[in-house]
């Protein structure tokens, strides 16, 4: 007997020092992938992050690895030929902001050490990764056990006549105990009670499980009001920086706009006082009366035209709003709000597109797309504001299944160094005090809400940006009256 304890206890040393052993190299590992694939994980680069994983497949006592981005979506795994069903579910699990999560589950009955570490405190996903700890233990301890196998077996002959009863007794609490501890591992239900009738130990344990049950049920609800209030809390961030944002471009269009206002007002006022002049020499013919109000009328319908394009791109987005709007008055109002920023820096704009294509109705956020082509029309002004010939096009190109919008300017490209980052938040190359860096950023966001992408076009002679959407949101008059394109499931 003080064999058989003795060796009991070697295993369990073995266990603890083992799973102590894996639980540090898993998350060692599991921080260092997190750290690497960060960068990557941004710039959305599958074939990379899966170079990541291959580096540490044959890594000793690592059994899986896979990353999940911020949407819940597995990037990249270690699995072969496909992702089981088990670690698609396992992956909407948890949202974690900082820190690392280890966990012992239980996969097709083995024993596995679940590791999971945020990528940039959770906000661009998380990487998973399984430490196989009962291949292992099985591996060294195997040996120990076969030796006490024996010694086990003689003990338990020879008590199992005198030891009846007493099992008997107390196999029925344990098979409890064994049961709970099991649903609790496969449901995660911290509802579960162990019931236990006798007056003793077990008695005493029962109580002291369910006390702890209760403890962590309540943890596990504090943990997950703490989770949801970090979640809004970035949400509200998020729409904090898209109105930080659009407010900062227009802010820098407000001495444009007013000028753009007050010249129309000064060619008002100038035709009411040759009226009234006129009329009081008597000299006001109809036809001067005639031509006189028609300039007004055009005149005010310029002030209209610029006073309604500054409420359309103004006025509060939700980020899910989703309308018909025609393209032609969609850049309206972009014209309309940097046309004297243009002027004023010299810069020729024109606008290329088919007919049919200006035409066409494309749904998506007019506040949220206006808001895109005010950026990049003023990243370009910004760019080319040195340069002789200084020019900037909007091209409307429909090509297979996608529809562009094309914004290009006279610069010759941005370089290679800076490529792979200015899509990232915070990164600018403008000066301190001219840009925030989240331009490019949120505009990237937004056109993946819309199901489509902005891309810098590597390959043309010239400044490049593209605004892709699928080609069901770009519709003619003709197609919208009989079909809708579909987003996010719900009909437009």
């Amino acid at each position: 007997v003080s064999f058989v304890i003795t060796a009991q206890k070697t295993q369990d040393s073995f266990r603890k020092e083992m799973t102590r052993e894996y639980k540090s190299k898993g998350r060692a590992l599991a921080t260092s992938l997190a750290s690497s694939v960060q960068d990557t994980l941004l710039n959305r680069d599958a074939s990379t992050i899966q170079g990541f994983l291959d580096q540490y497949r044959d890594i000793s006592g690592l059994d899986y690895i896979f990353i999940v981005n911020d949407k819940n979506v597995i990037a990249a795994h270690t699995f072969y030929p496909v992702i089981p069903e088990y670690f698609k579910n396992h992956a909407k699990l948890s949202n974690l902001e900082a820190g690392a999560l280890t966990q012992q589950i239980l996969i097709d009955s083995k024993r596995v050490i679940d590791i999971q570490a945020p990528i940039l405190a959770g906000l661009l996903g998380r990487v998973y990764l399984g430490m196989a700890i009962q291949d292992a233990e099985e591996l060294v301890m195997r040996p120990l056990i076969e030796e006490t196998l024996i010694f086990q077996l003689i003990i338990l002959l020879v008590l199992l006549g005198t030891s009846y009863i007493v099992i008997s007794k107390a196999i029925t609490p344990i098979r409890r105990l064994t049961k709970v501890f099991e649903e609790i591992i496969e449901t995660d239900n911290l509802n579960a009670v162990l019931d236990v009738e006798e007056d003793d130990d077990l008695k005493r344990m029962a109580d002291s499980f369910s006390e702890l049950m209760k403890k962590l049920k309540h943890n596990k609800e504090n943990l997950e009001q703490i989770l949801a209030e970090r979640l809004s809390t970035i949400e509200k961030q998020q729409v904090t920086l898209f109105t930080s944002s659009r407010l900062s471009a227009l802010g820098e269009m407000a001495g444009g706009i007013a000028h753009e206002i007050n010249n129309p007002l000064a060619i008002i006022h100038s035709s009411m006082q040759l009226l009234s002049k006129l009329s009081e020499k008597d000299k006001l013919t109809p036809e001067r009366l005639a031509q006189t109000i028609e300039q007004v009328n055009k005149t005010i319908s310029r002030i209209t035209k610029i006073i309604q394009g500054l409420k359309n791109v103004s006025r509060e987005s939700d980020g899910e709003s989703k309308l018909p709007v025609p393209i032609n008055e969609l850049l309206d109002d972009v014209v309309g709000l940097c046309s004297e920023k243009l002027r004023n820096h010299g810069v020729q704009f024109t606008i290329e597109s088919p007919e049919e294509l200006l035409s066409n109705t494309l749904f998506c956020d007019r506040v949220q797309i206006s808001q895109i082509l005010i950026n990049l029309i003023g990243n370009s002004t910004d760019a080319i504001e040195a340069l002789e010939e200084k020019w900037i096009k909007i091209k409307l190109v429909e090509e297979n299944e996608s529809f562009y919008i094309q914004i290009v300017d006279s610069g010759n490209g941005v370089p290679v160094e800076v490529r792979e980052k200015i899509f990232n938040p915070f990164y600018t190359s403008k000066e301190v005090g001219k840009g925030t860096g989240l331009g490019l950023s949120i505009s990237k966001n937004i056109m993946e809400s819309h199901e489509g992408s902005l891309e810098l076009d590597k390959n043309a002679d010239n400044t490049t940006f593209f605004l892709r959407f699928p080609r069901n949101f770009c519709k003619s008059s003709i197609e919208r009256s009989s079909e809708a394109p579909v987003v996010n499931g719900d009909s437009l």
